[in-house]
């Protein structure tokens, strides 16, 4: 990663006013993982938001926030010194966005620097940035900005060069059964108290390290939409075993641990109550997953 060079683009994107304020498309309901994961239990998941330096990432919604603070010169005053302030903040946001994508997890095997199979190429798309909000304070002189921006779909930063093919003989093979459990709306996979961290890319195996899912990328391709999203619930709250609503159904899966490389790893009961599943696999492909971790 080359943070000095985002944040230079990124500068002069701001100067020559191409930094797009363009609303980002939230997703409907019926498409919302999160949404039908409330529905379906009843609670209100929390976000999950790790603060990171720079800004943070919203791991709920698949979004990193960047902050940036800025300062107007003594010699300016009034509205002058609040346009200069919010400017410079403005600017300073626009770097912390390289700093922020640093720290952010890719999956299994690393960060961004370091990904196991394969490279991962974040880019700050300056079509992709959006202006949140600007705060002054008269009293100091200084403005804080904050700006936000995709990790994935068509505005996203995360593309990937080259996922090496997995390699034979790893991969755990879905049975061919007669699913005997009803189609459910989304997965709940309850990783609280496992010490989970949020990554773009995560993945699942078995006890004996056969991976059951991973998302699917090509080569030179953005990724599409989150492979899950994370929210937080209080340890003490159960997560109901049956649906609360009639609306919106839920499958609970707690995976036995969490592999040393950041892997979900799924013991042998759960992975027969997914194979039953009539659309588990379905689910998983299109991003309908829910993980839920620690406040």
């Amino acid at each position: 990663m080359r943070p000095l060079f985002w944040g230079c683009l990124l500068v002069l994107g701001i100067l020559a006013g191409k930094l797009s304020p363009s609303r980002a498309t939230l997703p409907r309901p019926a498409d919302d993982p999160i949404a039908l994961a409330r529905q379906a239990t009843g609670l209100e998941l929390a976000p999950d938001i790790e603060t990171l330096p720079g800004g943070q990432i919203d791991w709920s919604r698949g979004f990193v926030t960047a902050i940036g603070i800025g300062k107007a010169r003594a010699d300016l005053r009034g509205r002058q010194a609040e346009a200069m302030a919010k400017r410079g903040a403005y600017i300073v946001a626009a770097r912390n966005v390289a700093l922020v994508l640093a720290g952010v997890r890719a999956g299994p095997g690393g960060r961004f620097e370091n990904v196991r199979n394969g490279w991962i190429r974040a880019d700050v798309k300056l079509t992709g940035l959006r202006e949140l909000d600007a705060e002054y304070d008269p009293a100091t002189r200084t403005a804080t900005a904050r700006l936000e921006l995709p990790l994935t779909g068509a505005q996203g930063v995360v593309s990937v060069l080259g996922l090496q093919t997995q390699p034979a003989g790893t991969s755990w093979r879905w049975p061919d059964v007669q699913p005997s459990r009803p189609a459910v709306d989304v997965l709940l996979f309850d990783a609280r108290g496992l010490s989970c961290r949020p990554s773009v890319l995560p993945r699942w195996v078995t006890e004996d390290g056969r991976c059951v899912f991973r998302s699917v990328l090509r080569a030179g391709e953005p990724l599409r939409r989150p492979v899950a999203r994370y929210v937080t619930l209080d340890r003490k709250t159960p997560l109901p075993k049956q649906p609360r609503c009639e609306t919106a159904q839920s499958l609970v899966v707690r995976p036995v641990r969490i592999h040393t490389d950041g892997a979900f790893v799924l013991a042998p009961a759960d992975l027969d109550r997914l194979a039953q599943t009539p659309n588990a696999k379905t689910l998983m492909n299109e991003g309908k997953i829910v993980v839920v971790t620690d406040p």
